[in-house]
């Protein structure tokens, strides 16, 4: 028997975006149909694929990503919309489907006791089910398997109803000064199985340091070392099964180049990304994320563009990058990783609020019959997690004082100019 036979294909869809502290939360009158809008863009339904998952960055103000929570609740509001939408739309591509085969039926007179098991198979019902038990079925077709949050950066995993979910955790990684919540990683490990057949996942949504040059550079390395130790350290195995390293990890374009170049040419784009892409600078070297390979990239730079105008429009205030990434890890390798989809989406009216370009995968991989162990969840470090609390419940307090109160003393204009200043920085 080959390594491939009688192992079935798991279809898997990730799509990252930073939302630059301005997804739509807070315009009650019309605020659950742009999200709706947001939503039908990050995750198109032409192919219902088995897992879904949405990687969030900045996806509310500092104050809010400071205060604990918050961006949680926000995830518990985007759940639900987001599985009308997937059940929707499968309910659409499958009732398409039903249609297709009964034209068939009816234009070609061959119809056998085999191909009604056949199309209900491939579209979630019977041929003879009336519409209600359609969509009743429809209605259970994925589930929420489960979110996780850190600072503004959030996670969102979805999988259809047939895939059972045999261990679930999560961790959080702190990544910015004095380990507060503005940087970091956000992790969910889940291991599953769909008929006795099995496979783990790991899901890693970071948000590195920002900002040009080679300092910054040497953050981000360092916040990549900082994420990966963590999620070692909390979950002791992680390469057995497959990971998925991605979300706005800022890696730049260096040095500038000529605002007049053509970011949209297939030639400028591989020459950049051979030649002054960091992120692909530093894995050629050895220097970090040498565990992970990601498709070649296609797409024109993802960030930095005008917000609210028109979609090509870069603001050259920032040297056009790709700082928006989906990487996965060399292991995928031995599961017949196969990519069948690695773009930016098309900037749209609804993603106008954003200076940056959300980023699709979409993938298939082998099921496996390994046993995997049970998580050894190892407990966060302590010194760490009580100092980041600390340092962001004062830079919540202070932050808060001055957008509420302006500047009512020389005390708190003093540390509110820090508070701002260590924002900045971060």
């Amino acid at each position: 028997m080959s390594d491939t036979e009688n192992f079935q294909q798991l279809s898997i869809w990730l799509t990252t975006f930073n939302c630059a502290k301005l997804f739509p939360f807070d315009k009650p009158a019309d605020t659950t149909i742009r999200q709706r809008q947001v939503i039908e863009k990050l995750l198109p339904v032409e192919i219902h694929h088995d897992i879904y998952v949405l990687s969030f960055q900045e996806l509310v103000s500092i104050p809010q990503a400071l205060y604990p929570g918050v961006v949680s609740c926000y995830l518990d509001i985007l759940a639900p919309l987001v599985l009308e939408h997937l059940n929707n739309g499968y309910h659409k591509l499958t009732h398409n489907e039903s249609k297709h085969f009964i034209n068939s039926k009816n234009e070609n007179q061959e119809w056998s006791e085999d191909t009604e098991p056949l199309l209900s198979h491939m579209s979630g019902f019977s041929v003879n089910d009336n519409v209600a038990g359609q969509e009743s079925h429809v209605n259970g077709c994925y589930k929420h398997v489960g979110s996780n949050s850190i600072g503004a950066t959030g996670v969102i995993v979805f999988a259809k109803t047939d895939i059972s979910v045999l261990n679930y955790a999560t961790t959080n990684v702190r990544c910015g000064n004095l380990y507060s919540v503005l940087k970091g990683a956000t992790v969910i490990q889940l291991v599953i199985d769909r008929n006795s057949q099995r496979q783990k996942l790991t899901f890693i949504s970071a948000h590195l340091a920002a900002s040009e040059g080679n300092r910054n550079l040497k953050r981000r390395i360092n916040d990549f070392t900082t994420v990966m130790d963590h999620v070692r350290y909390s979950f002791s195995k992680i390469f057995d099964g497959l990971v998925f390293f991605c979300g706005d990890l800022n890696f730049r374009v260096q040095p500038p180049q000529p605002i007049g170049l053509d970011y949209t040419d297939a030639n400028v784009i591989r020459t950049l990304l051979d030649e002054n892409d960091e992120l692909n600078m530093i894995r050629s070297q050895h220097i970090a994320l040498q565990e992970f390979e990601e498709p070649i990239i296609e797409f024109s730079p993802t960030y930095k563009y005008f917000t609210e105008i028109d979609d090509s429009l870069y603001n050259f205030r920032r040297q056009p990058s790709w700082c928006d990434r989906i990487l996965y890890s060399k292991s995928a390798h031995n599961l017949f990783i196969k990519t069948q989809n690695y773009n930016a989406i098309v900037r749209t009216p609804a993603l106008y609020f954003s200076d940056h370009q959300p980023v699709v995968l979409g993938v298939t991989v082998n099921m496996t019959s390994k046993h995997f162990e049970p998580f050894d969840r190892q407990m966060p470090r302590r010194f760490e997690h009580i100092l980041g609390t600390a340092v962001d419940m004062l830079l919540f307090i202070f932050t808060w004082i001055h957008c509420s109160y302006g500047i009512p003393g020389d005390l708190v204009a003093g540390v509110t100019f820090l508070t701002i200043l260590y924002v900045l920085l971060d």
